[in-house]
């Protein structure tokens, strides 16, 4: 391995390979372990902690791709586009017949998980004058105020769109 030619210092990871104990075991020199991204999900954060290894992540650092791209979806679904698009690929100029779409404007997201990326969809979607319900653990008192958004239980059946924005792992965002 490579730690058993020269010292390794650090670990710089963009989440496909897995920092295991193995691997932080096998780098003894090892000061800090760097994930270029949101999830620490392919880190053993635990492992790494108890050696004294900080463990550092860039949260938000891909909320506006992520939330930008949830809203192109949300459009894509909407106004039948795929189908559309498909359909013009066969020559099919009636398709406008079949794939009727609707505005955003007006329709309810739900959002659950309102964080880094939540926040940004929430933001874009009432740009588009969606109204938003959300759900999250920790209380966002400015954002609601700032986005027109309440807090619901998450069982509401009103919601013309909803959104999950969630950590894969508690804390690990």
């Amino acid at each position: 391995m490579i730690a058993e030619k020269q010292p390794i210092h650090a670990i710089v990871t963009r989440g496909k390979g897995e920092v295991n104990e193995t691997l932080i075991a096998a780098c003894p020199d090892l000061q800090v372990i760097a994930r270029c991204g949101v999830g620490l999900d392919n880190v053993n954060v635990d492992f790494a902690t108890q050696k004294g290894i900080k463990v550092v992540n860039a949260p938000g650092s891909n909320a506006d791709t992520v939330a930008e791209h949830a809203l192109c979806l949300m459009l894509m679904l909407q106004r039948h586009l795929y189908a559309s698009v498909q359909a013009v690929k066969q020559n099919d100029w009636q398709f406008r017949n079949r794939y009727q779409g609707d505005e955003i404007r007006g329709k309810t997201l739900g959002i659950l998980g309102l964080g880094n990326i939540g926040s940004k969809v929430a933001h874009l979607a009432a740009a588009f004058g969606m109204h938003i319900i959300y759900w999250d653990v920790q209380p966002k008192n400015q954002v609601a105020y700032s986005y027109h958004a309440w807090k619901v239980y998450w069982r509401s059946p009103t919601s013309s769109v909803c959104t999950f924005r969630l950590c894969q792992l508690p804390n690990r965002c």
